[in-house]
């Protein structure tokens, strides 16, 4: 299934970014403009940044998952 391009600019924060990614349901944004992408923000580079600055053993898999599958 294909999605627009949402884009973002340079300046939004990751929080910010992956609250678009869930809110437009997408996996990567274009950070940048229609005129011109200076480079594309992906899921993979949310999780490296998150598996890199939140402390080993802060959070758990069972903070985040559902009881149920969906």
């Amino acid at each position: 299934m294909m999605h627009d391009i949402v884009y973002v600019d340079e300046t939004s924060s990751i929080p910010k970014c992956a609250e678009i990614m869930l809110e437009k349901k997408v996996s990567s944004l274009a950070v940048g403009s229609e005129s011109h992408v200076d480079g594309i923000f992906t899921k993979t580079d949310l999780i490296k940044y998150y598996a890199t600055h939140l402390l080993s053993g802060h959070r758990r898999v069972d903070d985040y998952k559902t009881a149920n599958y969906i």
